[in-house]
């Protein structure tokens, strides 16, 4: 077993015994950076947030995992400002299986925006292999992930076509609005 074997067994038990009613659950865990074997500080999980005014602003539907984590880090007071961190996201499928958890645009900015010095996001593969990335490389263009939510948000303010089959054209301009931010 690899040294993240531990810690995703963690992951995997938390999102199983988890009230989450997603068929996919995303957990998240920030640990400390440079430690033989990860110790976890805390997990994030995605859930839907839904309230009266949810159908107006789809951006609001639900909270992801690396959201989740870094808002329960902030609010431990016991955590020390200059410590490295590293983050771990993997995606428990409805079959139990590991699935694709690269982190979405949204995700990275919030977790560069948080202040906490994560320097690595490790994240499970369509294999459920474990890929290891700079925070910046999350950025890269070609790779960028939009989370559904976001779009059906900006096809239904008019910003992008209802007609599906422009896709691409349309996660360009989305990109494009989303890294001038």
């Amino acid at each position: 077993m690899n040294k993240y074997g531990c810690l995703l067994d963690q992951m995997i038990h938390k999102a199983l015994k988890s009230n989450n009613t997603m068929n996919n659950k995303h957990i998240a865990v920030i640990y400390k950076s440079g430690c033989s074997t990860p110790v976890p500080i805390v997990f994030g999980e995605n859930y839907l947030c839904c309230n009266k005014g949810c159908v107006h602003n789809l951006m609001n539907l639900s909270k992801h995992a690396e959201v989740d984590a870094i808002e329960r880090l902030h609010k431990n007071p016991k955590m020390k400002k200059n410590i490295k961190l590293n983050m771990l996201v993997t995606r428990i499928k409805s079959d139990h299986t590991l699935g694709m958890s690269r982190p979405c645009l949204l995700c990275t900015r919030a977790i560069m925006n948080s202040k906490l010095r994560i320097k690595r996001i490790k994240y499970t593969d369509e294999e459920g292999k474990i890929i290891s990335e700079d925070i910046k490389s999350l950025l890269n263009e070609d790779r960028i992930h939009i989370p559904k939510c976001y779009r059906l948000h900006l096809r239904m303010r008019g910003i992008l076509n209802q007609d599906v089959s422009k896709q691409d054209e349309d996660l360009k301009k989305v990109k494009t609005i989303l890294l001038e931010r």
